[in-house]
């Protein structure tokens, strides 16, 4: 008996959690505050927003700003209240400086033969040089040879100059992703050198200068003056060979490892970089429901509204997917929350519900939040992101009642239980956690805005209906949006922020 009494003790230990929530809610009522959100609302929601006349919701552009404005309007419209912190005129904007780095003019030569900016070369940060930069470009042998070999190298052979290399096979295996082209910035700078150029296959490169132009165009945005760093410079096989003397052939064979060139001093160069800075001031838009229990314990409801504007052609990428049915959701579900209120139903927690801008230029808004958080982020439990719900992905091309999960247990397994729990007893949906793991290629889990979450250890799960051919293209319209699949995701994301909201322990991160 005393065996069997212990096996009891931890079977209800370990199910406990369960228990208590299936025991504790009332699942029916909770459905029926979600059935609040309806699927009319929320194409009215989205026709505006994904509409020409927003011209696709540009970050610090007119677009943007009518698109803020007319969620700030619905959130005081449905009675939210606005952050007594936020001290700014608009209380329910949470304003926010940009800085764009453009180049003016920028060329590089060799002799006569002149190379073009986004088509033959791209410099990820843009260096100041009013006058031209007379430099050698020195071939220093691939990525792997010239770490090993770097120390015995004297640095004035460097100074001064450009830095030419491969990224080859053996440097790939030995490092990941930005930390490969880091490392060699960092020697590069160590060695005073005037810039770094890695050289690619002339595919790879080709493959890229649709972004090269693109980026070119519409330059990056930063929280804070750039500072100045080496340049780095991304270029072909092709045009590596006029720059350091070395046949293409043997470039390639360099890449493959099947025979080492040794360093080199290469042609002579003349390069010119003009940037212009300007600045510009986008905004994040929050309103919340105050807590009656637990006042000073939030739940952030998160989607970025921004999207990446107008081509040179005058196309407009409307984003409904991305990410229009996010934030129409979250629109929605603030309107559900409130109108629970209301009725006399009150979370015990306060709910913050943020569009949030800038997530295109590197999830710029999120970011500025949490740096400037207008409640304190030790005292803010969970956020639940919305990016893409509106479209299926080809894996579930015949079944709209899916959603991809991520993050929800890499923080709190507590959180990840309490989602499973609510899903079953409300929408039902399949819950996919292909992109939740650590191998996924995509890395879904650090793109979108919950990341600057999870950076302060704040539990997540971000809420994804996977990619489409639409995706980022000037054919992403509302036509295309399935919006019975936005009302069941938006149904449930509010579901489980009101179990977070109303549950007598709050959710932590794992010990």
């Amino acid at each position: 008996m005393d065996l069997m009494r212990k096996i009891s003790l931890i079977c209800f230990a370990v199910f406990c959690p369960f228990v208590l929530l299936a025991q504790n809610t009332d699942f029916n009522q909770i459905k029926e505050m979600a059935s609040v959100i309806k699927s009319e609302n929320l194409k009215k929601h989205l026709s505006i927003l994904a509409s020409d006349s927003l011209e696709g919701r540009d970050t610090g552009k007119p677009g943007q700003k009518k698109a803020a404005e007319y969620i700030f309007n619905h959130f005081k419209s449905i009675g939210l209240e606005s952050l007594p912190q936020n001290g700014n005129s608009n209380p329910y904007l949470q304003p926010f400086t940009l800085y764009k780095v453009m180049a003016e003019e920028m060329t590089l030569s060799v002799g006569k033969k002149q190379f073009k900016y986004a088509d033959h070369f791209f410099c990820l940060s843009i260096p100041d040089f009013p006058e031209p930069k007379n430099a050698t470009v020195f071939w220093a042998g691939n990525a792997s040879e010239w770490l090993k070999d770097e120390a015995s190298l004297k640095s004035k052979t460097y100074k001064g100059n450009w830095i030419l290399t491969m990224v080859d096979q053996d440097y790939e295996k030995s490092l990941k992703g930005s930390e490969r082209s880091n490392k060699l910035t960092e020697l590069a700078t160590k060695h005073e050198a005037l810039g770094l150029i890695i050289a690619s296959e002339d595919k790879d490169f080709e493959r890229n200068q649709k972004n090269f132009r693109y980026y070119a165009e519409n330059p990056s945005l930063s929280l804070s003056m750039p500072k100045e760093t080496t340049p780095v410079m991304y270029t072909s096989i092709k045009t590596a060979s006029v720059l350091s003397g070395i046949s293409s052939g043997k470039l390639k064979n360099a890449k493959s490892n099947k025979k080492v060139l040794k360093p080199k001093a290469g042609k002579a160069s003349r390069f010119l970089s003009i940037r212009k800075v300007e600045q510009l001031v986008s905004e994040n838009v929050i309103g919340y429901v105050k807590g009656s229990t637990f006042p000073d314990e939030y739940i952030v409801i998160t989607a970025h509204y921004d999207h990446v504007g107008v081509n040179k052609n005058k196309e407009v990428f409307n984003g409904a997917d991305d990410d229009g049915s996010g934030t129409v959701a979250v629109m929605e579900i603030a309107r559900a929350f409130k109108t629970a209120v209301d009725a006399g139903k009150h979370p015990k927690r306060s709910v913050i519900f943020m569009t949030v801008s800038g997530e295109e230029k590197g999830l710029l808004g999120s970011k500025y939040y949490v740096s400037k958080p207008l409640v304190p982020l030790d005292q803010t439990i969970t956020n639940l992101n919305i990016d893409m719900i509106g479209r299926q992905d080809e894996k579930y091309a015949n079944n709209p009642n899916y959603v991809y999960l991520i993050g929800s247990d890499k923080l709190s397994k507590d959180l990840h239980r309490v989602s499973e729990t609510v899903n079953k007893n409300t929408e039902n949906l399949t819950l996919d956690y292909t992109y939740n793991s650590e191998d996924d290629p995509n890395q879904f889990y650090y793109r979108s805005d919950h990341y600057n979450f999870a950076k302060n250890n704040i539990p997540v799960i971000f809420y994804f209906n996977g990619t489409h051919p639409d995706y980022h293209r000037v054919t992403d319209d509302v036509d295309k949006i399935n919006f019975p699949k936005i009302e069941k995701i938006a149904r449930l994301v509010f579901s489980t922020a009101w179990e977070i909201a109303t549950r007598e322990q709050k959710i932590t991160p794992d010990q």
